[in-house]
């Protein structure tokens, strides 16, 4: 996990696009910050490239009550963004 955390920490291109994937963070986004924001969150979902084994985008999910929640932190890697990752 700890090698998905560098690569999806890499992915955001600047402050104002890391701004909208969580206000919390600051740029540039580390593993750490991804890890202490986890500690309010579920179900954290990497997903992963078939071919080349290599994580291509994140999410979680949060404020979860009576079977309803949010989808939060939504991260991909810019060279796969309009491809479908949010299918998965």
């Amino acid at each position: 996990m700890n090698e998905d955390l560098k690569s999806i920490s890499s992915f955001p291109q600047s402050k104002e696009e890391l701004f909208y994937i969580s206000p919390r963070f600051k740029y540039p986004l580390t593993p750490d910050q991804i890890l202490k924001l986890l500690k309010n969150r579920y179900e954290p979902t990497v997903i992963v490239n078939e071919e080349s084994g290599q994580a291509v985008a994140y999410a979680n999910l949060y404020d979860y009550k009576d079977d309803v929640c949010w989808l939060g932190n939504v991260i991909v890697s810019k060279d796969f963004r309009g491809k479908g990752a949010a299918n998965y």
